[in-house]
């Protein structure tokens, strides 16, 4: 019996820019580039769209490098398929280092969630790993949106830009103050971003690293630790339905599309990548 695959979850790299430079990245050093909205469409209807039925896709990954780095591009690739192809999307799911938030990042978090149909697991997750707490210089305690908006409103992004243009520490604290208080009511304002789960990861996640990236460079992880690949997703798969498997694609920056898990450093990809296109000129890992 031919089993059909049908697409559950899309994560898309909307940019490998990043403001941090962790040990243990598995993507290894952050690169300046930008996914291309033009060739993710030419892609989409070329080798992703044929995965899709029901005009449904369960679930949305946005991924990086930092994500909210490049916030235009996550709305684009959203409005692209679900206003350009109509296509529903359940839930989104977003990871951050928890270091880039403002009020536009916000304002996409709330219009991701009235958007998608389901909302059952949309999440935004904050990683407090010991690497990501390095880097930072503090861990990042959110339970709820208050602790968030109490936690973070030194290091938005829209806040900061005053210090660029104000010399008068009086008027600096007036309109920081004020700003404060824009975020404060817009929290209380859309009720939907506290609907919205804020996450913080495990930090036991951690004691076991793939080998990849700069978690290898840096020997922070065994050489035996490697990604999953197809085979052991599919001796893992169970399903009621036989004749259906459920997929993730994961499509990189480059324009390369990954067929079932995404943890490769930007080098494997890379080599991938050359390797399908000499072979069979295909995308897909």
């Amino acid at each position: 019996m031919k089993i059909k695959k049908v697409l559950d979850d899309l994560v898309v790299e909307v940019t490998r820019k990043c403001n941090l430079a962790c040990k243990h990245c598995l993507r290894g050093p952050a690169q300046n580039k930008d996914l291309n909205i033009e060739g993710f469409k030419k892609d989409f209807k070329k080798n992703i769209e044929k995965y899709i039925e029901g005009d449904y896709i369960n679930s949305i990954t946005f991924t990086g490098g930092e994500p909210f780095l490049n916030i235009d591009t996550m709305k684009e690739v959203f409005d692209y398929i679900t206003k350009e192809k109509e296509i529903n999307i359940g839930n989104f799911y977003i990871v951050t280092n928890g270091t880039k938030f403002s009020i536009k990042a916000l304002n996409l978090l709330t219009y991701f969630y009235e958007s998608c149909v389901d909302n059952g697991i949309s999440m935004l997750k904050i990683s407090n790993s010991p690497y990501h707490i390095e880097e930072r210089g503090e861990k990042i305690e959110i339970d709820n949106w208050d602790d968030f908006i109490l936690c973070d409103t030194e290091r938005f992004q829209d806040i900061k830009e005053i210090d660029n243009n104000i010399e008068d520490e009086e008027k600096l604290d007036e309109l920081y103050d004020e700003r404060i208080e824009e975020i404060y009511e817009m929290i209380d304002d859309v009720e939907t971003l506290r609907k919205i789960e804020v996450d913080n990861d495990n930090p036991d996640a951690y004691n076991y690293l793939l080998y990849q990236g700069n978690a290898a460079t840096n020997k922070l992880a065994k050489k035996e630790n490697k990604p999953r690949n197809r085979n052991d997703i599919e001796e893992a798969w169970e399903d009621g339905e036989k004749d259906i498997e459920k997929i993730t694609l994961y499509y990189s920056a480059d324009r390369t599309i990954i067929d079932g898990y995404c943890d490769y450093s930007y080098d494997t990809i890379k080599k991938q990548r050359q390797k399908n296109n000499k072979e069979n000129n295909k995308r897909f890992i």
